[in-house]
């Protein structure tokens, strides 16, 4: 099984420790190039986007949409996928070179194996489609490491966590610049992440979350919620956690 440790653990290897920066740099670009690949492809397989990716393609689901997935992960951080279990002490750590660090309330290293810190392939600010593909997706899928007792729903419910200050900070942010319509999203990196974040929308009824940034007025809580249920029920579905669709009103 691949997980995010085993991966961190490719790019980071201390066996790279001694190597000219000039060799580094170059073996962590093909490692970054090839994850990216591999995560990619898993994610259009395992994740059955082929439809949906098609529909973003040919517009039918429009830019602005797309764009509005774009601005909500672009501001979505991560801190309650490491406060799972009760943990809301922890705290969450990032370097520049993308290793993340977490401690609890009284200092100490987490390493209990769900809510560790991990490697991160892309910043959510600076490649936010490309860090959903890349680090979320696959921690949705296989966790935090081998030994991770969570499984996916419990991990999706976390995220619908974090996704809620990224609605949140996304709607504070407008007005977006709008993309022009010749626009077009990286086949490997960035179409898989808007896929799986549609096909969601679209399997647990939650549309509404493009309504309200036609709004104005601040987000209410009683919208957050009812988004979140609805966005939580398709991640689920999009992932396997649940397999029949349901109507919502």
């Amino acid at each position: 099984m691949i997980t995010l440790a085993f991966c961190a653990c490719m790019v980071a290897s201390p066996l790279l420790a001694n190597e000219p920066e000039a060799n580094k740099s170059t073996e962590h670009d093909a490692d970054r190039e090839q994850m990216q690949r591999t995560f990619a492809f898993t994610a259009l397989v395992q994740l059955r986007l082929g439809e949906v990716v098609g529909r973003i393609n040919e517009r039918e689901i429009p830019l602005e949409h797309q764009q509005i997935i774009y601005e909500i992960l672009s501001h979505t951080s991560e801190s309650a996928i490491h406060q799972m279990r009760g943990e809301t002490g922890n705290r969450v750590y990032v370097k520049d070179t993308g290793e993340e660090v977490v401690f609890d309330k009284d200092g100490n290293r987490v390493e209990n194996g769900y809510n560790d810190g991990s490697y991160n392939y892309a910043h959510y600010k600076d490649e936010p489609l490309l860090h959903f593909v890349m680090d979320i997706s696959p921690w949705i899928m296989l966790g935090i490491s081998e030994n991770d007792p969570t499984d996916p729903k419990e991990r999706i419910y976390a995220y619908m966590g974090d996704l809620e200050g990224g609605i949140f900070r996304a709607h504070e942010a407008m007005p977006f610049e709008p993309l022009p319509e010749s626009h077009q999203w990286d086949k490997v990196g960035q179409l898989p992440a808007l896929g799986t974040f549609a096909k969601a929308v679209e399997q647990g009824g939650a549309e509404e979350i493009y309504d309200l940034f036609d709004q104005d007025e601040d987000i209410s809580d009683e919208q957050i919620i009812r988004v979140l249920t609805k966005l939580n029920r398709g991640f689920d579905l999009v992932y396997g956690v649940e397999t029949e669709e349901i109507d919502t009103p």
